[in-house]
């Protein structure tokens, strides 16, 4: 991927490698179909017109000579940068990975490790800047701990690869407005989208919590901002594996909401997903339950509210909200907490 000019970068500046509403359609593309007529001439004639010549993606970085020598111990054919890859994203794995975990555990662990370790380069947002030459590679990832888009995608894809996790990396359509590029992952059977790069935020600060609002996703929620080639990938028609579901808890009460969150913040997570063990929430989905007025006195909705109204106001630094998602049928509480914007001092 080439530097953007300077409009195109301060539009990127608010949504990772690029996110343009224009061609984030949620609409599937329309395929035409070619109409003949018969001729009396010897030469045929379509009664379709010709279409523009589309562009092409430049290739991405091919890191299937490292996930293949780590697989098979062998790094003869590899050169000294590869090499140094290898090297590094094995001792990566071997700190964070461990043989009793599921791949669902093992993926959301390289998830977690490089939005905490990588930063969006952010030297490709100012023209004027001098860009890093390896943003688009393992190499700089992981060396220099900046990356664009194709250097997350390009990066996760390998770890998946060296974990043996069925992926493949999803790009924007070649006369798409803007370019991006990210994962999907096959889990039992399911496929499921990751955005690393939208996870990660922009600009970054040090010991930010980790979010997790694409990880593991599926169509619908990725067609509210991202646009694909559909018939060129495989369906995410499922959520089982999305962190929301699968990282749900149950609490006892309501008065167990301050302990979820402060338990959230000490892990470094942004977000949470859980359940009032013996009570039914409303399937009300995307209901936001705070910030909110109030619900009706004695309601469940009610205590989380007041209960999360309580933990904010002792700790004012962190925004704060809660909505009830529906995931396959169930209602669950979405909760996000993350610092406020640290005042930085002009000298």
């Amino acid at each position: 991927m080439k530097r953007f000019f300077l409009a195109a970068a301060a539009l990127m500046l608010f949504s990772g490698c690029s996110e343009n509403a224009a061609s984030s359609s949620s609409s599937q593309p329309v395929r035409s179909t070619a109409v003949t007529t018969t001729q009396t001439s010897a030469e045929p004639v379509s009664s379709v017109p010709d279409e523009p010549e589309r562009p092409e993606l430049e290739p991405l970085y091919d890191t299937s000579p490292i996930s293949q020598a780590y697989l098979t111990g062998d790094a003869s054919g590899l050169d000294d940068k590869q090499k140094a890859v290898l090297e590094k994203a094995s001792q990566v794995l071997s700190e964070i990975v461990t043989d009793d975990m599921t791949d669902y555990e093992k993926e959301l662990a390289v998830h977690d490790w490089m939005i905490r370790n990588v930063t969006y380069d952010k030297n490709t947002l100012n023209a004027l800047a001098e860009e890093n030459e390896d943003n688009q590679t393992p190499y700089g990832t992981l060396f220099n701990g900046e990356a664009i888009c194709s250097g997350y995608s390009t990066t996760f894809g390998m770890f998946m690869d060296m974990l043996g996790i069925p992926n493949q990396i999803v790009r924007k359509p070649p006369d798409a407005e803007s370019e991006h590029a990210w994962n999907m992952v096959e889990l039992d059977g399911h496929w499921y989208f990751v955005d690393v790069t939208w996870d990660d935020p922009t600009p970054d600060e040090e010991g930010r919590p980790v979010k997790h609002e694409y990880f593991n996703v599926d169509d619908g929620k990725m067609q509210k901002d991202h646009v694909w080639e559909y018939d060129k990938v495989p369906a995410a028609d499922c959520f089982d594996k999305s962190f929301f579901a699968a990282s749900c808890t149950t609490i006892g009460g309501a008065g167990d909401v301050g302990a979820l969150l402060d338990g959230m913040i000490a892990a470094g997570n942004a977000d949470a997903t859980f359940v009032v063990e013996g009570e039914q929430l409303l399937r009300n989905d995307n209901m936001t339950i705070f910030p909110a007025v109030h619900f009706e006195e004695g309601s469940i909705e009610e205590g989380l509210r007041a209960a999360i109204s309580e933990w904010k106001e002792a700790n004012d630094d962190c925004n704060v909200n809660a909505k009830i998602v529906v995931i396959n049928d169930e209602p669950m509480v979405f909760i996000k907490a993350t610092p406020k914007a640290q005042k930085k001092n002009k000298d």
